[in-house]
């Protein structure tokens, strides 16, 4: 260790202290050296010595051959009758804040010292309404849930991929703050309530019974600016053209040739600041002076073009020239704004081939593509089952022992004035759909369910709740290309 070390844990100990934190970082000497494995100082050991010596700690002898212990696992914090895990699957604890009965409103400083961490909430109200609980770090939200549904074995995690990275830098004080919310009017606080949270380095560990995940492959032909990543190519689709704008820049002007193919518009924008629940700002995108999109504007990966996207089924004509402009709008009034410090992507990608399954009696198909990306896998289309939606049901064999896809849809329902619900029952999960069938579309459009690996079973759509006059359902297995 030397003096820098202890300047740089003095100062974090300083930013840090509070006495309601639930410090689990035992002692200044497993942080120095913690800091210390990531520098080159043998030149100061002799320093660093007798600045041990000074403050009273032990430190093995630079000499010796005897492996460093490993640091002791976190302990567990508790305060006012709520304990958060020092250890849950792996994750070591690095920051707990337990707030009073009755405080609605937490705030603690935290310096995260890594970019793959793992948030586990608690949230115990006895208001007579649904609740939420959100949290947010230095202003971007990064975790809102149900009050039922903050439990420490359901984590919320963010990755080095996370978009909150680009302006929170590891090292460095960040603010956390802790609230309640009311899910249907977003009015905030509720003196009811009891909050905590716990902030866990993760440990990466795979949960064997969930689907595959990794960080999907790069390449040289790749778009990059300012740490945003537009992938040349994801699952089938191929880059036509990104741009990505300089922090507070709120308009983007880019341009590509139209091949003819569906095209789909990824954007990246953090203007709502991770609120997914009531965003304020979206992204109108123009094709030659003409509206083809407006609304979205979501940023959470830095891997913009694996994100979802809008597609466009009616293209440009082919060799036509197509002028881009995506304006940052007030989604209430529909003007353009400028937010301070705003970080805002757009990709067009032309979309690869797709395979569609036809309703016989209007015409009306759904549209599957022969390759998609799921969670950095690229899968191929295996298999497909369609039945009459009066039928109620569709069923698929899934594969045996391997991890798959389970695509599912239907085409425009009928059904009147109701709203038409349906689950995907897979192996390992039950999902839901549902449709408006008084929308211009009426149907489900389609669904994504990741599988893990498993014995061979049955997938079923299964109508639920009213009762379709026309349409079909869809069902389509995709396995990983190998």
């Amino acid at each position: 260790m030397n003096l820098t070390d202890l300047r740089d844990e003095l100062n974090s100990r300083a930013a840090d202290a509070d006495d309601n934190t639930g410090n689990v970082l035992d002692g200044v000497h497993r942080k120095i050296r913690r800091t210390k494995q990531r520098r080159v100082a043998t030149a100061l050991a002799s320093t660093a010595a007798l600045v041990a010596v000074a403050l009273g700690i032990v430190v093995p002898s630079l000499t010796s051959s005897t492996p460093e212990p490993s640091d002791p696992p976190p302990a567990d914090y508790t305060k006012d009758g709520i304990t958060i895990p020092g250890v849950v699957n792996g994750d070591r604890l690095d920051k707990a804040w337990i707030g009073k009965p009755g405080e609605d409103r937490l705030e603690f400083t935290w310096v995260p010292s890594s970019k793959q961490i793992a948030l586990r909430s608690f949230c115990r109200s006895t208001a007579s309404t649904p609740k939420n609980i959100q949290a947010a770090i230095n202003g971007v939200v990064v975790l809102e849930m149900g009050c039922e549904d903050a439990l420490p074995d359901q984590p919320t995690t963010l990755s080095p991929d996370d978009s909150l990275w680009l302006d929170v830098p590891l090292r460095r004080p960040a603010k956390v703050t802790i609230t309640i919310v009311d899910p249907t009017t977003r009015a905030v606080g509720d003196s009811n309530s009891q909050l905590a949270l716990g902030i866990y380095t993760s440990s990466g560990q795979t949960d064997p019974t969930t689907a595959p995940s990794r960080e999907a492959p790069q390449s040289p032909d790749d778009y990059v600016k300012n740490g945003v990543r537009y992938r040349a190519k994801v699952g089938g689709d191929t880059l036509a053209t990104a741009a990505v704008g300089d922090p507070g820049e709120s308009t983007l002007r880019l341009r590509f040739t139209a091949t003819g193919a569906p095209v789909s518009l990824r954007d990246f924008c953090t203007a709502n600041k991770g609120d997914v629940h009531d965003p304020k700002y979206g992204l109108r995108v123009q094709f030659n002076g003409i509206e083809r999109a407006n609304g979205h504007c979501y940023g959470g990966s830095t891997d913009a073009g694996g994100e979802s996207s809008y597609t466009l089924n009616d293209p440009p004509p082919a060799g036509q020239t197509v002028e881009v402009v995506a304006t940052l709008i007030d989604n209430e009034s529909g003007r353009p704004v400028t937010v301070p410090g705003v970080r805002l992507g757009l990709g067009v990608y032309f979309q690869g081939p797709q395979r569609a399954v036809t309703n016989p009696s209007d015409g009306k198909s759904v549209r599957l593509p022969e390759l998609t990306e799921v969670d950095g896998y690229t899968y191929k289309l295996d298999q497909v089952k369609s039945a009459a939606a009066t039928s109620g049901e569709v069923s698929v064999k899934t594969p045996d022992n391997r991890p798959y896809l389970i695509l599912a849809g239907s085409t425009p329902l009928g059904g009147g004035d109701t709203l038409i619900q349906a689950t995907v029952r897979t192996n390992s999960e039950e999902g839901s759909m549902s449709a408006d069938s008084a929308s211009s579309d009426g149907s489900f459009g389609v669904g994504t369910y990741p599988q893990p690996a498993g014995p061979s079973a049955t997938a079923t759509t299964r109508i639920t709740s009213g009762k379709p006059t026309k349409g079909i359902l869809v069902i389509a297995v995709y396995v990983p290309v190998e």
